[in-house]
């Protein structure tokens, strides 16, 4: 723990303030900057900044100190910010990590029901204490009953914090080192053979109208299978990396149902445009 007071380099903070130590890296990315923004490339620990999200709220401030490269955490108390120099964590060197509400946690609460609980009487306990007091201890109480879901809300919750803290990165313009964030991303277009085995309504999904030239003829679709799916903006941009220097694939789209999800993709071949409209 440190103590900041008076006016240092930290703006005079007169709270509690923590460091992480190692836990974070950033130096900017030798390459030209587009559109005047300053792309971050970015290492840390993962389980330290999804810590920080899962932490996040009224009480528990976290920023990432874009000059320093560190996680920095500010505990709200009966301590004063000295009025002479007031904190202005607005300023661009500070990235706030947002603030959990409860409301949060039970939204993520609700998606792990629906996932993982399915019918029966323990799926009607569960959706039971919504909208009643006390549902996060409620929430609790029934998890410390089956072992086995208590892991599993562990590991969702960890990987939902996860791509959060993925997406917030990528909205805030740090290049991330995928290999170390995501796993391996392949991709493979179907065969012939292999779409004549696909389900009805998917093989009935299909381009009707380029949304350039508006031409409606000779449009032919695409279908791409991923191992791994559209979780977090970082998979979403790599998955757009793969099919653009694989396929010269520019634009696609998604087909979900059942176990297998597929991407979608075609061309007009009057125009060029991959911007097409597609419909059962």
């Amino acid at each position: 723990m440190k103590r900041v007071c008076g006016a240092g380099e930290d703006g005079g903070i007169n709270k509690i303030i923590k460091e992480g130590k190692n836990n974070i890296e950033m130096f900017l990315d030798d390459k030209e900057p587009e559109g005047n923004v300053e792309k971050m490339r970015i290492a840390f620990d993962i389980k330290e900044l999804i810590d920080a999200f899962e932490k996040s709220d009224a009480l528990h401030h976290f920023f990432v100190d874009t000059s320093t490269g560190r996680l920095v955490s500010i505990l709200d108390s009966s301590e004063q910010i000295n009025p002479q120099k007031p904190v202005q964590f607005d300023i661009p060197r500070y990235l706030k990590i947002p603030s959990r509400s409860p409301d949060d946690v039970l939204a993520i609460m609700e998606l792990f029901i629906y996932d993982k609980v399915h019918g029966g009487a323990t799926a009607k306990r569960f959706h039971q204490i919504f909208g009643q007091t006390e549902q996060l201890r409620g929430f609790m109480n029934l998890l410390a009953k089956s072992p086995t879901l208590q892991k599993q809300w562990v590991f969702f919750q960890r990987k939902h914090l996860k791509n959060e803290a993925i997406n917030w990165l990528c909205s805030h313009d740090f290049e991330l080192e995928c290999p170390r964030l995501i796993p391996k991303i392949s991709i493979r277009e179907l065969t012939a053979d292999e779409r004549k085995g696909l389900p009805r309504e998917l093989k009935d999904f299909r381009p009707v109208a380029c949304l350039d030239c508006h031409n409606t003829t000779r449009l032919s679709a695409r279908l791409f299978t991923c191992n791994v799916g559209p979780e977090n903006m970082l998979i979403e941009n790599e998955t757009r990396r793969i099919l653009k220097e694989r396929f010269g694939v520019s634009h696609h789209g998604g087909w979900s149902g059942g176990k297998q999800d597929f991407l979608t993709a075609g061309k007009c071949p009057q125009c060029g445009s991959e911007n097409l409209f597609w419909d059962y």
